[in-house]
C-alpha cells in the first residue's frame, strides 16, 4: 500500500496555553484506518487509557482491520495491551464508534462498540480484562451502526444506550428473518476483495446493485449475464453455482432502525426504535441534553450521507432532529417548526457549548462549515 505511514494515528499534547505539541513517539505503530477514540481509566491508575476502533482496510472492504486498547504508562506514552486485556478486541469488526461507560454499576468502565455489519457489542470490565457480554438481548441487532451514546434514558438508575443506524428510508429492508447479506471474496482471482450485496424483494433474495455495477466490480460476470434479462432472473441461491464459486465469507445486517436500548440492570437490554422521523436518513451523531427543561433527557440527532451511488441516490432527509424524552426511555419528535433547527448537509458531530452568553448547539458538517444554534427556551 502506497504511503502506508499516512495511516499512523497522531497524538498531540496540550501545553496548557492554548496550543498543542505533536508527540511523535508516544503511540505504538498503528498502521490502520481508524474511526474513533474513546477514553477511560481502565486500569484504575489515575490516567486515561484509550480504545481506538479500526474501520476499514483500504481496498479490502469488508475485511476488518485491527483495533487497539492502549495503556497510558506515564506522561502520555501508550502501550498496546489489546492481546493481554481481550483478544476479541483485536478484530471486533468494522468499528464506527465506541464509548466507555459503566453498564453494570460496578464502578468500572465497560466498553460498547458499534459498526457496520455489527451488533451492538458490549465488553464488560472484569478483573482487569474485558469479556464480551452474551445473552443480553442484542443478539439480533446487527446493522450499519454509525454512532453510540450512553445515558440513563428511563430514569431507573442504570445506563442505557442510544445508537444511530442507517435508517429505513431506503430499499434495503432488513430484518432477522430477511437480513441484508454481503458476500465477499476474490471472485475474479485478481488479488482484490469483491463484495456482493443481496436483499429480499417481495420474498425473493436478489442482487442489491445493477448488472453494470457488478460487472465493474467482477468483470467475468459479463459473460455469465450477457443481457439485463438474464441478470434480472438471477437469485442469490443460483449466483455462486453459476459462477462456480465455492469459497466466500459473508456478513449480515438485521436492523437499520436507529434505536434506544434500555438496560434492565441485570445485563439485558430492550430495543426501542426511535420515532419514524429519526429513520429518514442515517444518523451519525447523537447528543443528549434537556431541551425543554423538564428534567428528562432529550436527544439531538444529526446525520445524512451524500457520497452515494447514483443507483441509490443521496440519503439526506435529516435536518437536525430533536426527540423529546418522556422519562421512560421513549421519545417523541419535536416539530422542526418549533425547534427552529434546519441544517443542510452531512452532519457528523453535535457539540453543546455553554458560556455566559447562553447555551449553543454546534453541528459540524462533512465538507461544510459548522452551523450554530442558540437555545432560546
Amino acid at each position: 500500500m502506497k504511503n502506508k505511514n499516512l495511516l499512523q494515528d497522531r497524538l498531540y499534547i496540550n501545553t496548557g496555553n492554548g496550543s498543542f505539541t505533536y508527540s511523535e513517539y508516544d503511540l505504538p505503530d498503528m498502521q490502520s484506518s481508524n474511526s474513533c477514540v474513546s477514553t477511560a481509566d481502565i486500569d484504575n491508575d489515575g490516567d486515561l487509557d484509550l480504545f481506538v476502533g479500526g474501520l476499514i482496510i483500504p481496498g479490502s472492504y469488508p475485511i476488518a482491520p485491527r483495533s487497539y486498547v492502549l495503556r497510558n504508562d506515564s506522561l502520555g506514552k501508550f502501550t498496546d495491551i489489546t492481546s493481554d486485556i481481550c483478544k476479541d478486541l483485536l478484530n471486533p469488526g468494522l468499528v464506527s464508534d465506541a464509548i466507555f461507560t459503566d453498564l453494570n454499576q460496578d464502578f468500572k468502565p465497560d466498553l460498547v462498540i458499534v459498526g457496520e455489519w455489527m451488533k451492538i457489542t458490549i465488553f464488560l470490565n472484569k478483573d482487569d480484562h474485558f469479556i464480551e457480554s452474551e445473552n443480553n438481548g442484542l443478539e439480533h441487532s446487527k446493522g450499519w451502526w454509525n454512532t453510540v451514546s450512553a445515558y440513563d434514558y428511563d430514569g431507573d438508575g442504570d445506563i442505557d444506550l442510544a445508537a444511530g443506524n442507517m435508517g429505513i428510508n431506503n430499499s434495503f429492508n432488513a430484518s432477522s428473518k430477511q437480513p441484508v447479506r454481503l458476500f465477499y471474496g476474490d471472485f475474479d482471482n485478481n488479488g482484490k476483495i469483491d463484495p456482493i450485496m443481496t436483499y429480499v424483494i417481495d420474498g425473493v433474495r436478489s442482487m442489491a446493485f445493477s448488472r453494470d455495477e457488478l460487472i465493474a466490480q467482477v468483470n467475468p460476470f459479463g459473460s455469465n449475464f450477457p443481457d439485463y434479462d438474464s441478470f434480472a432472473k438471477i437469485q442469490e441461491k443460483d449466483l455462486f453455482s453459476i459462477l462456480n464459486i465455492a469459497k466466500y465469507d459473508s456478513l449480515i445486517a438485521e436492523s437499520f432502525q436507529s434505536s434506544v436500548f434500555l438496560n434492565d440492570g441485570n445485563g439485558r437490554f430492550t430495543i426501542i426504535p426511535m420515532p419514524v422521523e429519526a429513520q429518514f436518513s442515517p444518523v451519525y451523531s447523537i447528543h443528549t441534553m434537556d431541551i425543554n427543561n423538564d428534567d428528562y433527557p432529550d436527544l439531538v440527532l444529526g446525520g445524512n450521507q451524500s457520497n452515494t451511488r447514483v443507483s441509490t441516490g443521496k440519503f439526506d432527509a435529516l435536518y437536525g432532529l430533536i426527540l423529546i424524552g418522556k422519562g421512560d426511555g421513549y421519545f417523541t419528535t419535536l416539530d422542526p417548526v418549533i425547534s427552529g433547527i434546519k441544517v443542510i448537509g452531512d452532519m457528523r458531530s453535535i457539540i453543546e457549548i455553554k458560556n455566559p452568553f447562553g447555551d449553543f448547539l454546534l453541528f459540524t458538517l462533512n465538507n461544510g462549515r459548522p452551523v450554530i444554534y442558540k437555545k432560546s427556551l
